[in-house]
């Protein structure tokens, strides 16, 4: 007869917002919203616009949970067209919360072909065998994709052993767009710091990939292969310590899938993974050209916004670089260690703000930078770049 022990406030403050548009067909649209919506149909139907003069006949709200929208239009949608929805007024949830206006891209999706998206990245070996496993997908083709059509499995053979939607409720990738399909998105997102959370889809059904080898299986829904990526926990940098929680890498869109040289271990400095970005270790082609740029070649770390530190651009032509880079004085005392045998991505930037290692600002002066580069090939590289620091008046 009395209130629980464990009752709280826990009020509702969130707007409503528009997550994703979907296309069941060239005369529908569902959009789907964050949360339940309020409105009547004649209300919620003159809200919203597409352009290219397409009407909009009905909107209806979609029960048990009433958070899509399924809009019936007048004309039938047209393929490689991508259309704007606009939603010209604000909707309400149950307890009033009133969404911001907003507009969404979308079209009407093609079939995939094999070739037309592919693995792009695989964490299969989450940090302490939590649930942060992903399979990153990227659209290497001119077609807007729907992911519901697709399959993702798991098996070691040619055929996968069990498989899940990709996403059960659609989701649209367009053309040269990366999707992060997450077992925990939130984990993810406070895992791996260099991700991009509007590539990033939750699917609680992901398959439990093993931690040292496995096959992820992509195909559409008549089970006609997609993609095939089977992996090994050799292929990742031989020299890591530990596995736990660094994903696997595609270096080339253009290169074989299978091919084990087509795979490295995420850049350290990336945080070992980048779910729903551009990869640490990719590369446009076979000849991207090796330097190293010291820029501003003077700089004053004066505080007063205008070159207060100097940035060590590296640029490999292959993946799997370890890096160290120290800074001597013109009397050759090491007085700053930038960074020590670092695992690098095709293309990194280092900063120095003019400190010591031992938190002291530099004199002026000139400095040599010394940066010793290294490959699991045995190939190395050193490389001298000077730099002045000076203080502006």
């Amino acid at each position: 007869g009395k209130s629980n022990s464990s009752t709280d406030s826990n009020p509702d403050y969130e707007p409503p917002t528009i997550s994703k548009v979907t296309v069941p067909d060239a005369l529908h649209v569902r959009v789907c919203f964050s949360e339940s919506i309020l409105g009547e149909t004649t209300d919620l139907q003159n809200i919203f616009l597409i352009d290219r003069g397409l009407g909009i006949i009905s909107a209806d709200l979609e029960p048990p949970a009433f958070s899509t929208l399924m809009l019936t239009l007048s004309d039938s949608l047209q393929r490689r067209i991508t259309y704007t929805l606009t939603m010209s007024e604000s909707v309400c949830d149950c307890v009033g919360n009133q969404s911001g206006k907003a507009s969404v891209f979308f079209g009407l999706p093609e079939v995939a072909e094999g070739g037309d998206i592919i693995i792009n990245e695989v964490l299969t070996d989450p940090i302490g065998d939590s649930d942060g496993d992903y399979i990153e997908l990227y659209n290497n083709s001119d077609k807007l994709l729907d992911l519901s059509d697709l399959l993702i499995g798991i098996g070691n053979g040619e055929m996968p052993t069990s498989v899940v939607k990709v996403v059960a409720d659609g989701y649209q990738l367009f053309p040269q767009c990366y999707a992060a399909i997450c077992k925990n998105k939130l984990l993810t997102t406070e895992q791996y710091p260099a991700h991009s959370t509007e590539a990033m889809v939750e699917n609680i059904h992901l398959p439990a990939y093993p931690n040292d080898g496995g096959c992820v299986h992509l195909m559409d829904g008549g089970f006609h292969p997609v993609d095939r990526f089977c992996y090994d926990k050799s292929m990742h940098y031989p020299l890591l310590l530990s596995t736990d929680g660094v994903a696997l890498e595609r270096i080339h869109f253009a290169e074989k899938t299978q091919d084990a040289s087509n795979w490295k271990s995420a850049a350290e400095s990336y945080g070992w993974g980048t779910p729903g970005m551009k990869n640490s270790q990719f590369a446009k082609g076979e000849n991207e050209s090796e330097g190293v740029i010291v820029f501003p070649d003077i700089f004053s770390p004066d505080g007063d916004g205008f070159n207060d530190f100097t940035e060590i651009d590296c640029h490999f032509s292959n993946s799997e670089n370890r890096a160290t880079i120290e800074i001597y004085d013109e009397n050759g005392i090491r007085i700053k260690q930038l960074v020590s045998n670092q695992i690098c991505g095709i293309h990194e930037r280092f900063r120095w703000d003019g400190l010591t290692d031992d938190n002291r600002a530099a004199n002026h002066g000139l400095y040599l930078i010394v940066i010793q580069l290294w490959d699991t090939n045995g190939n190395r590289k050193n490389i001298r770049k000077s730099v002045g620091v000076t203080q502006r008046k």
